[in-house]
């Protein structure tokens, strides 16, 4: 237990610094390849393959059954961090009809989500997720901080301060929590 705790800090801690400096500049760059080495035992020679690193992500996400499923629907993208130092990602549907929201515990490994529906009070302006699975259901008000980042008001539950971020940035963090963390509800 200690180890996978361990494990889970690193990985968030690597998704969330790989995030803020990915979210610094634009790259109108194209990553084309990686190089991978043949087996030693094989051969003496050193044969270089190159690997079209967006088909092995394409691949690895459809055998998986990952967020990247839901590449078309979620394209609303936002990360952050809670009071409480927990990781928090947010993702939503273009309309804002279906959002994600998963927060996670670095130190107990533990995660709560909300996926499903999301509905805005219109006299209060606050949004509410009502999960799929659990029917429960999760109301915030969204607070626009004027620095780029958003404050997302649980009342008593808590707070969420988060920015935007890329799509695969989301998804990682998505994949993460869901792999490496216990969710609590």
């Amino acid at each position: 237990m200690k180890l996978r705790k361990c494990f889970l800090t690193i990985m968030m801690v690597f998704v969330m610094a790989f995030s803020l400096t990915a979210c610094g500049g634009s790259s109108s760059s194209k990553d084309t390849s990686t190089e991978a080495k043949a087996d030693k035992e094989e051969t003496d020679e050193e044969d270089v393959e190159e690997v079209d690193t967006e088909d092995t992500k394409d691949a690895d996400a459809e055998e998986d059954g990952s967020w990247y499923d839901y590449s078309d629907l979620l394209t609303v993208c936002f990360q952050g961090v809670s009071d409480a130092g927990e990781v928090a990602v947010f993702v939503a549907s273009d309309d804002m009809s279906f959002a994600v929201l998963g927060v996670a515990d670095p130190e107990s490994a533990q995660s709560v989500s909300f996926a499903g529906d999301l509905t805005e009070d219109e006299s209060t302006g606050y949004l509410t997720i009502t999960d799929e699975t659990s029917e429960q259901t999760l109301t915030f008000e969204v607070i626009d901080n004027g620095d780029e980042t958003y404050t997302l008001d649980m009342g008593d539950t808590g707070k969420l301060t988060i920015t935007a971020c890329t799509q695969d940035e989301a998804f990682e963090l998505l994949d993460t929590l869901d792999t490496y963390t216990e969710p609590v509800s």
